[in-house]
Formats: structure tokens, C-alpha cells, sequence
């Protein structure tokens, strides 16, 4: 037989004709179609066998047309890429995998050109090739707001949004664990390290750290805003600052910078955490073998996809009074403090 032929798929007419049915009955009994026709048992039993017998696929676009449902979940996240290298994005792609799995949805990967306006984001993703949408969109919080004004089923994660149910974690509380730790540790004096343009998420981490400090007397001073790739080197303030002070400690918004400022801080020559302490936030599985056992936050994000799936199946199915959920964090002491 020719490598390049192949058998032409068993059409829905050649399994009804075998059974000795119309093709309407065929479809209502193997694609779901509501075509109104009385189908008595047997001749259901009938053409399931035949089905099985001939290798009839099932037309998914004909369910998805009678249901309105395409079984699809997508997930868009308002980065430029999606990387299996990124831990936090691993957990939570991962949970949102799992939970569409179990509920026999299958998960869609959702991306648009980088330099998309909002709107034009709006019009990709509202053109119905999903049922609904996990949205992570950290650096324009409106864009979930528009999506569910088009008629999107949307839930946010991460960051929490009015307009829509939201799955986060208590980042509030989690900054506070930290700074209870730190003073426990004796530190009076901290350098706090943010990203540039920090979203919710990460102002509420910074808010519950600076407030549970201030009550326990620990001063807090800018540190250096942190991009995606720096090297973290400390700035000239914040060798002044490790200088001066005794116990000092550097808390970073996320691993990801901790791991980064601890490199950083040793290629100077500091002791980790006999001179500095190092704090991160997030807690998940790094691609590499870490050089630090780091001080951190753990926030379950595999459950938080796990949830913001079955809150957006909720959705879907008509339930408009879904809460915003926030799952707790905890605080996981490592090798830095």
C-alpha cells in the first residue's frame, strides 16, 4: 500500500444506513443533535455497536453547534511568552491542565500579538472559539472587565478584579508572615526589593510586609526596583544601608529576585545570612538546582488553577453570583534567614 494513503473516515450517513435508520436519528443518538426524533433503546444500543464496529468518529464541531459548548477552556495570560522555565506560570498552567482534564474540557493555550491594544485583545478573545477564560492579566487589570462586558465567561486569578470572580492568594497575609519572621530573627532594618510596575498582587505583598513592620519596629527602605533579567547587583544606597546596620535584611516580591539578590550580594563578597538576610515570595519548584535554600512565602498555585477552572465551569453554566476566593499562604523558613 502507498506510505502517502490513507482510509477515508466513516461518515455518520454509512453508520445509519447499516442500522437501517434516517441519518437525523443517527445524529441524534451519536452527536447529541436534538432533531426531535423518538429513539427506542434498542436502536440506540444498535447504532452505538455499529459506531464502535465501523470506527465513527463523533463530529465535535456538529455537539459544539446543538450544545453551544466546545468543551474548551482557554487561558490567556498577558505576558509576552509562556514559559515551562517559569515556575510560578508551571504551577498555575498546570492546576488550570488538571482541572479541565477532570471535568473532560481540554485547555487552549490563548495568545495575541504583543503589541495589541486592549481592545483589539478584547475582540480576539471574545470571538467564541472557548467556552470561557482563565485570565491572568497583571499589567492592564481592565482587560478582564472588558472581556465580560463582550459576554466572556472570564475568571481572573492572581490578581483580583471587581468586575469578575477571582481566585488569589492572601498576599496580604503573607507579606505579614515575613516581616514577623524577620523581627523573630532580630532585623530592625530591611531593604525591601519590588519589580517595576508591580501589579496587585504585589502591591498587597509590599502593604502587608510595611504594616506588620511598622508595628514591629523594623525600618524599611526602597531597594532597587527589579526588571525580568537584571543581575540584582545592590546599589550604592543599599551598601550604605548593609553597611551601617547590624541584622539587616533584603525582602524581594519574589523568588525569582531573591535568588538574583543573593547571587548578587555573594559575588560581593556578603555572607548569606551571617551578614544578610534574604527573603523571597512565591515557594514554587525552580527548573534548576538552587544555589540558596531560600526564606520564602509558598502560595498553592496549582490550586489556585484548579479553582479559577471550576469557578469559570460555574460561570459558564449560568451561576452570576460566584465570590472572589483568596486561598492561604505559608511560610516556608530556608538557609537565607
Amino acid at each position: 500500500m502507498d506510505q502517502n494513503s490513507f482510509t477515508a473516515p466513516v461518515t455518520l450517513r454509512e453508520v445509519a444506513e447499516r442500522v437501517g435508520v434516517t441519518q437525523s436519528t443517527a445524529s441524534a443518538v451519536l452527536n447529541g443533535t436534538r432533531s426531535g426524533t423518538r429513539v427506542s433503546e434498542k436502536t440506540r444500543i444498535a447504532l452505538t455497536e455499529a459506531a464502535a464496529a465501523m470506527g465513527y468518529r463523533p463530529n465535535e464541531l456538529a455537539r459544539s453547534l446543538t450544545s453551544r459548548r466546545t468543551r474548551l477552556i482557554g487561558f490567556f495570560a498577558h505576558f509576552q511568552y509562556l514559559s515551562a522555565e517559569n515556575g510560578f506560570l508551571s504551577e498555575l498552567v498546570g492546576g488550570i491542565q488538571e482541572a479541565t482534564s477532570a471535568s473532560q474540557n481540554d485547555l487552549v493555550l490563548r495568545s495575541v500579538p504583543d503589541e495589541s491594544s486592549s481592545q483589539r485583545i478584547v475582540d480576539s478573545l471574545a470571538d467564541r472559539r472557548v467556552d470561557g477564560i482563565v485570565c491572568l492579566a497583571p499589567q492592564d487589570p481592565t482587560l478582564v472587565q472588558q472581556l465580560g462586558q463582550a459576554g466572556v465567561p472570564v475568571v481572573a486569578v492572581v490578581d483580583q478584579s471587581p468586575f469578575v470572580p477571582s481566585i488569589t492568594v492572601d498576599d496580604k497575609e503573607g507579606g505579614r508572615l515575613l516581616a514577623r519572621h524577620l523581627a523573630e530573627r532580630g532585623v530592625q532594618t530591611v531593604i525591601y526589593r519590588d519589580w517595576f510596575a508591580p501589579p496587585i498582587s504585589g502591591q498587597n505583598r509590599r502593604f502587608g510586609f510595611e504594616s506588620a513592620a511598622r508595628d514591629l519596629g523594623i525600618r524599611v527602605f526602597e531597594g532597587r526596583r527589579l526588571r525580568e533579567h537584571d543581575l540584582a547587583e545592590p546599589l550604592p544606597e543599599e551598601i550604605d544601608i548593609i553597611n551601617r546596620h547590624g541584622r539587616v535584611a533584603i525582602a524581594c516580591g519574589s523568588d525569582d529576585g531573591a535568588y538574583a539578590t543573593c547571587n548578587a550580594l555573594a559575588a560581593l563578597g556578603y555572607q548569606i545570612p551571617d551578614q544578610v538576610f534574604v527573603t523571597g515570595y512565591n515557594g514554587v519548584p525552580v527548573h534548576f538546582t538552587p544555589r540558596w535554600d531560600l526564606t520564602t512565602v509558598t502560595a498553592p498555585w496549582r490550586r489556585v488553577g484548579e479553582v479559577a477552572v471550576e469557578a469559570l465551569l460555574a460561570r459558564i453554566a449560568g451561576n452570576t453570583t460566584l465570590p472572589h476566593l483568596t486561598l492561604p499562604v505559608a511560610l516556608r523558613v530556608g538557609g537565607t534567614t
